[in-house]
């Protein structure tokens, strides 16, 4: 009884491994690595305008005498920029899992073809 293609567990293993490279790769680039929308600056639930000052929260912050000051409007646009700016490393590392990925699928796909069969009938020599 013949095997049919595809059913061969080591190559199965072969295409999940790939699989789960891209859809890491995948995650990393588009969940990490990419930066995100900032949308508007605020402070706690309340959206902020240039010139307001935030008292809640992650707004407080602490001098180098120990007073505590409320954030303007720019410190909090800052602290906004950085929590959504992407992280490069995350971009290349994704892209590179993902094209790899890729790669190594369309070789375990193409290596795994059954070669064709000889013509049938008489051969000549």
């Amino acid at each position: 009884m013949a095997q049919q293609q595809g059913a061969d567990p080591a190559y199965r293993l072969k295409i999940y491994g790939c699989l789960f490279l891209m859809v890491f790769g995948a995650f990393a680039l588009f969940f990490i690595g990419l930066p995100s929308g900032e949308g508007d600056v605020k402070c706690g639930d309340q959206v902020m305008s240039p010139g307001d000052h935030c008292n809640v929260g992650g707004g407080r912050q602490i001098n180098a005498d120990g007073s505590s000051a409320a954030a303007s409007y720019d410190e909090m646009a800052a602290s906004n920029h950085e929590q959504h700016a992407g992280d490069p490393a995350s971009t290349i590392a994704g892209s590179a899992l993902l094209v790899v990925g890729s790669g190594l699928l369309a070789l375990v796909v193409w290596s795994h073809r059954k070669p064709a069969a000889p013509p049938q009938g008489r051969q000549f020599r």
